[in-house]
């Protein structure tokens, strides 16, 4: 899998830059205390993962013009924007063709920021180098966007190519602008979307979708916070797996960081809320998960009541080192007990003060599963949970030898760490020491294949982490491909 991350920015940038004009020439008659190149900067939608960009579909509409009235934040009685889409259908039989229709209003005629992303997902051990005229053929679905008598009407042609599986992401936020000062600045009110996976089926399909063995739930930073989010799936049918992130901001940059695989790593850098999209494909079927990232504004008054609000990391591989932990909250003391709470049994945990809306802590090595973090202050009593992970496989290629025969496979994946463990059909195999790289992202270990496995039709694949956790199993094909 290579990394994308600056190839995939760049293409962003210029959609954004493309769908930004057809309503540009209509702000600038409006004169807007703004101008149009920074108007696109507070709407970012990115995609991070390991799918291909010439395979993504993507069409905006705002109605951005009102936003030269100054008009006030949304008050509690507002009504949320709306979007409708039809036909409702998330299912279309290899060569079916379908009109899509996504129409997107505010009832109060409130200015918003709309649209739908398409993402065709596949997956393949060896991909190797294909054409772009290759990838579009390859794809679960076409998609021509077509003219439009209502410009809040989306009209999208989709026709059904391959089996497989398209992740869709329809979303409407209300923009609200305000003058702080003599400084414009615009804020997204309600927000409302919807994603879900969009199937191109050849007769049955009775195969198991895969499945997140975590989820994550919203999460509200303040500014400066630091979170990392890492998923793991399985796969019943023992596919190979893909992860990426969608991730859509309205109104604000909100975080910055790093994405790769199944780990993000955030850092809250300007108020306001976004959308994540973490989804896992296996070429034919996936499971997604929606949440929401709130940034709080600084001027929001702080908590009076002890809360704990998210954990620098709420899931993760652990090693044979112990995991420090940032817990962020409000209303925290020098005086707070962190207690872990497991299946086990209650252990406390060490506490280091850092300020009133951050204490750290220490985890132990040898947790499994999800888990209980309480924070308390004498009276008063705050949870979390916390999920211990087994090594989560990334991607996997098959090296060959001069014979063509596979002999090594390289394997990217989130800690493998040097004190991991790999089999293949229950036997153990040799990892290569000197082939062995470590990074805060992603690790890597390459193992040779003993000469009774090559000969094999496929093989199961699995890792035994440091801590004892065992990855689900991988089935990897070595003839035939």
């Amino acid at each position: 899998m290579k990394l994308s991350l600056y190839n995939l920015t760049k293409f962003f940038c210029l959609v954004c830059f493309t769908l930004f004009a057809i309503f540009s020439n209509q702000i600038l008659a409006q004169t807007l205390p703004i101008s149009p190149s920074e108007l696109e900067t507070q709407f970012q939608t990115q995609l991070f993962g390991n799918l291909d960009v010439e395979t993504i579909k993507e069409t905006r509409f705002g109605n951005l013009d009102k936003l030269n009235n100054i008009n006030a934040l949304s008050s509690q009685d507002n009504q949320a924007p709306t979007f409708v889409i039809a036909p409702e259908v998330k299912t279309l039989k290899v060569g079916e063709q379908k009109l899509f229709n996504f129409a997107f209003s505010d009832a109060e005629n409130d200015p918003y920021f709309g649209g739908v992303v398409a993402l065709n997902t596949r997956v393949e051990l060896d991909p190797g180098h294909k054409t772009r005229k290759q990838r579009a053929q390859e794809a679960a679905i076409k998609i021509d966007v077509l003219p439009s008598k209502d410009s809040s009407i989306i009209v999208w042609n989709i026709t059904a190519q391959n089996p497989g599986v398209a992740i869709f992401f329809v979303s409407i936020a209300e923009i609200f602008s305000s003058n702080e000062g003599g400084v414009f600045k615009l804020s997204s009110g309600r927000i409302k979307y919807v994603a879900y996976a969009f199937r191109v089926i050849e007769g049955n399909d009775d195969t198991m979708p895969p499945v997140f063995l975590n989820k994550a739930k919203d999460l509200t930073l303040k500014l400066k916070e630091r979170v990392e989010l890492t998923f793991a799936a399985q796969s019943p049918e023992g596919r190979p797996l893909n992860y990426s992130f969608l991730y859509l901001a309205y109104a604000s940059r909100l975080v910055n960081g790093r994405f790769f695989g199944n780990n993000a790593q955030l850092k809250a850098i300007e108020p306001g809320q976004g959308v994540f999209i973490a989804f896992v494909v296996d070429g034919r079927k996936a499971d997604l998960q929606t949440f929401i990232v709130t940034v709080t504004d600084p001027k929001t008054p702080p908590e009076i009541q002890l809360k704990v609000r998210a954990l620098s990391t709420s899931a993760t591989v652990l090693t044979d080192k112990p995991k420090q932990l940032d817990i962020y909250g409000d209303n925290f003391a020098s005086n707070n007990q962190i207690t872990l709470k497991t299946a086990a049994g209650i252990q406390p945990l060490p506490v280091e003060f850092i300020s009133s809306t951050n204490l750290r802590t220490i985890l132990p090595t040898n947790l499994t599963g999800i888990n209980s973090l309480e924070v308390t202050d004498g009276t008063q009593t705050a949870n979390i949970e916390f999920q211990a992970l087994a090594p989560v496989i990334i991607d996997l290629k098959r090296i060959r030898n001069e014979s063509k025969t596979i002999y090594r496979l390289r394997l990217l994946g989130r800690d493998l760490g040097r004190g991991a463990k790999v089999f293949a059909n229950g036997k153990k195999l040799s990892i290569l020491k000197d082939r062995i790289f470590l990074s805060p992202l992603v690790d890597q270990i390459v193992v040779t294949l003993p000469l009774e496995l090559r000969s094999q039709p496929k093989i199961e694949f699995k890792i035994i982490g440091e801590t004892g956790l065992e990855s689900p199993t991988l089935v990897v094909p070595l003839l035939g491909n």
